[in-house]
């Protein structure tokens, strides 16, 4: 069994959208199979992928981190792949040492409830912010450096990067579901956030129509709406119209119904009050 991570519940509209996003399980085994290297994706049993509570965010992290659990099959043995997802746009040089006490936590919360040897944890960062990712991947790169000889006595790790700050429309993979979940994400902070809006109509526009399909696009308007900073909505009705998508107006209603209803609750568009 294999945990992949879990996101904690955070007051922005980040959180919301990445575990909504990933607790369809199709998407999340899209996610690891194309963006975890594939010597570890071939070890494990996808089809036995399942979500697990728990988050291990400290509240002073949580309106900049999101962390997500799943379990999967791999040899019939437990591993755990955190998966900590960064949402404000920032680079954390102590990243490693956060992950840390997060791996801790969940090596303590299993030794208090299953006896015997802990499971590996394998930790995952996803970064989507402005410029690209440059922060040591591993726990010694925090550290002084040391002889050998005292080295050996240190703890060390390294942990996966999906930097998708450098990601194209072109670069995603997956079904559309997948592809509209990247890309409302890699758009967000972009400066070129309104040629890429043209795109995530388009990928709104190929998904089938069947049940919660419009709950979804709802979604992703409502990310859209309330994380990308002044927001013009002049510009984002400007830009589905000269794409003329099939579903513009269903998108164009959703937007102005969010909208207004942000207006309603005195929430100002483009930014999240709780």
């Amino acid at each position: 069994m294999i945990l992949i991570s879990k996101v904690s519940k955070v007051n922005n509209p980040h959180d919301l959208f990445f575990k909504k996003s990933l607790e369809d399980l199709n998407v999340t085994r899209e996610f690891i199979s194309n963006y975890l290297p594939a010597e570890i994706v071939k070890l494990v049993d996808l089809n036995s992928l399942a979500l697990v509570n728990g988050n291990f965010v400290d509240e002073q992290f949580r309106e900049s981190f999101t962390d997500m659990l799943f379990s999967v099959d791999l040899d019939q043995q437990p591993v755990y792949f955190y998966l900590l997802f960064e949402h404000k746009s920032k680079l954390y040089p102590n990243i490693s040492l956060q992950l840390l006490g997060y791996m801790l936590s969940i090596w303590q919360s299993v030794a208090k409830s299953t006896p015997g040897k802990l499971p590996v944890i394998i930790p995952l960062v996803i970064y989507h912010g402005r410029d690209q990712w440059n922060v040591g991947l591993k726990l010694s790169d925090l550290l002084l450096q040391v002889p050998d000889a005292v080295q050996k006595h240190l703890p060390d790790y390294e942990y996966l990067l999906c930097d998708l700050s450098q990601y194209s429309a072109d670069d995603l993979k997956g079904s559309i579901k997948s592809k509209l979940f990247l890309a409302a994400l890699v758009a967000i902070f972009k400066p070129d956030f309104y040629e890429r809006l043209s795109r995530i109509f388009q990928l709104m526009d190929a998904l089938e129509q069947k049940e919660g399909v419009s709950a979804y696009v709802k979604m992703v308007l409502l990310y859209i709406i309330s994380a990308r900073k002044n927001l013009s909505m002049e510009k984002l009705i400007q830009v589905n119209k000269e794409y003329k998508a099939g579903r513009g107006d269903m998108i164009m209603s959703l937007a102005e119904q969010l909208r207004q209803e942000g207006e309603e609750r005195g929430i100002e568009i483009g930014e999240v009050r709780g």
